[in-house]
């Protein structure tokens, strides 16, 4: 009988789970990431999942802004400001690799915070972009402006030749 009533229980957990929204499958993740429950992740898969969220944005000026606002009050030793900026940037795009290696890089200086945490969370999404960007069919699969300047400078790519261009053919 108890092993009834477990089967049932764990078979509507299952169908509850399959139930989520992309927003609420994505939330509970990263809610779990948060709290050190969740070391199974597929970052791939969840970078893919993020990206059918209503609240995935690509691109976003206010963004790029506050980051670079980030960087500068990090790099003007104000942390405080930084952070602030970080823990806000964080709840709109919880998965932006930048983000996650200033945090890494302000902890470390100060002493404070979860530094390794946050280096973890830089490399665990970097190493879940999938391609080698030699060509355009194997292409690094970056799913922000953001994912592709953190891959630029984490593979050291040197611009292109300004007079060389590239037109991709769709076929």
């Amino acid at each position: 009988m108890l092993i009834l009533i477990w089967s049932y229980f764990f078979s509507q957990a299952i169908v509850y789970s399959q139930n989520l929204t992309p927003d609420e499958e994505y939330i509970s993740i990263i809610e779990k990431i948060k709290k050190g429950e969740d070391t199974e992740t597929d970052y791939t898969k969840l970078r893919m999942l993020y990206t059918q969220t209503s609240f995935y944005q690509p691109e976003s000026p206010e963004r790029d802004e506050n980051i670079l606002k980030m960087a500068q009050a990090w790099f003007d030793k104000h942390n405080d400001e930084a952070i602030e900026l970080g823990n806000q940037l964080l709840e709109g795009e919880y998965l932006n690799p930048f983000v996650h290696d200033l945090f890494a890089k302000i902890y470390k200086e100060s002493g404070e915070g979860d530094s390794l945490f946050h280096l973890l969370m830089f490399i665990n999404i970097i190493t879940s972009i999938q391609g080698d960007g030699k060509s355009y069919e194997t292409a690094y699969q970056v799913i922000s402006t953001w994912e592709g300047k953190a891959m630029m400078t984490f593979v050291q790519v040197t611009p292109a030749d300004p007079d060389q261009v590239f037109e991709p053919t769709l076929t």
